[in-house]
């Protein structure tokens, strides 16, 4: 939206007026901010002029007002754009932030590969829209529930009423209760999923209780799998969590999305243009057990490899003397992501940004975070 919005218009100014109490703002001088309005998201003014066509850079016109609420009514009321004294930006790519974004000296991210170019396929948690009736502690009463929206003796009201399902943009209880009742095997997609931390549950994964099972990409952890769970971005502490669940779409951080990213795809499993779609994206690969494929970049494998002098496995662990494999990746983005030292030196870039993680050539190290991984996913796995 932002290059957008700079490819459309010659002059952007934003005022920025801050008051977001879901990042916990605060002013710079540490004293109170406060919204403009009975509001949590923060607020800002933007004022977009477009003249005639040019080829020059655009620059963005930036003003802060911090403070509280009424200081800011007398500080607008007072001023204009013309009044107002401006700080000129020129947002970079890839971002186009329209603030003053965290840099760090030219060539530090040289040697990094980005979580979402390491893995191929990724996808946010699946979002239920109605975790109290699809998600729960115990397996049984998730069966009782869907074996009443099978039983056509139950009306569509009487499960609505005794449930709190109402419909939404993305859910029919009709449609889904037809889906159930079609399917003779709906007993197969009652999985484990990740709600919380540490906090396992039980769910059925399928349109008929979800507005968005994801089912495309987190199929492939209904089989023997690994995936790493990280955000975006935060306003709270990075995060980064293993799981061999499916998992809730706030399951690792408090604030924003979860993204899963597996360790391995299946291409026998789901409907015939799944399995199609899954094998293109996973063929680069040799099959390895039952079938599965590294769900990785073949040129951050090979950078990875070129790096360490080894040779890349792909399927398991390898000997880290020769060779290494998926799971030896996996374990050592999950110790560095898991690092004080490179949450500290790119605490500013993992609060916007998915993180990326350095390739490193030196072999001991390397073996070093790979083990230190390894007794890190174990723990966090229970």
């Amino acid at each position: 939206m932002r290059r957008s919005l700079l490819d459309t218009f010659t002059d952007v100014y934003i005022m920025d007026l801050h008051g977001n109490s879901n990042k916990r703002e605060s002013s710079p001088d540490g004293s109170k901010d406060e919204n403009v309005f009975d509001i949590k998201q923060g607020v800002a003014i933007g004022v977009f002029i477009k003249t005639s066509p040019t080829t020059d850079p655009r620059l963005v016109n930036k003003a802060d007002l911090w403070g509280i609420r009424e200081a800011k009514y007398s500080c607008l009321a007072q001023t204009d754009v013309a009044s107002t004294r401006w700080a000129p930006l020129k947002p970079q790519p890839e971002q186009y932030f329209f603030k003053s974004a965290p840099t760090v000296q030219e060539g530090t991210f040289q040697h990094h590969v980005k979580i979402t170019e390491a893995f191929v396929i990724h996808c946010e948690g699946v979002m239920t829209s109605r975790d109290h009736f699809a998600i729960d502690m115990d397996k049984s009463t998730i069966v009782q529930r869907l074996e009443e929206m099978r039983d056509p003796r139950t009306t569509g009201s009487e499960i609505r009423t005794k449930h709190g399902i109402p419909d939404t943009r993305d859910w029919h209880l009709d449609q889904a209760r037809a889906l159930l009742a079609a399917d003779n095997e709906w007993k197969e997609d009652i999985v484990k999923i990740l709600h919380l931390p540490y906090d396992p549950r039980w769910t059925h994964h399928s349109q008929a209780v979800m507005d968005w099972p994801r089912l495309r990409v987190l199929r492939n952890m209904r089989s023997q799998n690994i995936a790493l769970l990280t955000t975006r971005q935060t306003k709270d502490d990075f995060g980064a969590l293993a799981t061999t669940a499916i998992a809730r779409h706030k399951a690792a951080p408090r604030y924003d999305k979860t993204f899963v990213f597996p360790l391995y795809v299946y291409p026998e499993t789901g409907t015939r243009e799944e399995r199609q779609r899954s094998f293109r994206e996973g063929s680069h690969w040799p099959p390895g057990q039952g079938g599965r494929r590294p769900n990785l970049d073949v040129s951050s494998v090979e950078r990875m490899a070129h790096r360490l002098g080894l040779q890349f496995v792909p399927d398991g662990m390898g000997d880290l003397q020769s060779t290494f494999g998926p799971e030896d990746f996996f374990c050592y983005v999950y110790a560095t992501l898991h690092s004080p030292g490179y949450r500290q030196r790119y605490a500013d870039f993992l609060k916007i940004d998915f993180p990326q993680v350095p390739l490193t050539s030196d072999r001991k190290l390397f073996r070093a975070l790979v083990e230190k991984g390894r007794e890190l996913v174990s723990l966090h796995l229970l």
